[in-house]
C-alpha cells in the first residue's frame, strides 16, 4: 500500500476542503475534516476505481451538492 500513489485522490480531498498530510503522493496519509464542504471535483481521471468509489460515497455527506466537471 505505501507504494501505491494516492495524488489524484488527495487532491480531490482537498479540493473538498479536507485537511490532510500524505507522504509524497503514497500512503500513510493522516485526515483532519470537520465536515466537508462538498461542491465540484476538477478531475478524476488517474483514480482508480476504489478512490471514485470512495469519492462517491462521501458526496451525500458534504455540505453542499457535489458534481463533476
Amino acid at each position: 500500500m505505501r507504494r501505491r500513489p494516492v495524488g489524484p485522490l488527495t487532491a480531490a480531498l482537498r479540493e473538498l476542503g479536507v485537511r490532510l498530510s500524505d507522504a509524497d503522493g503514497h500512503l500513510p496519509l493522516t485526515v483532519e475534516a470537520s465536515g466537508v464542504k462538498g461542491a465540484t471535483c476538477a478531475s478524476t481521471r488517474g483514480l482508480s476505481s476504489q478512490f471514485l468509489t470512495a469519492l462517491l460515497l462521501l458526496g451525500p455527506l458534504t455540505a453542499e451538492a457535489c458534481g463533476s466537471r
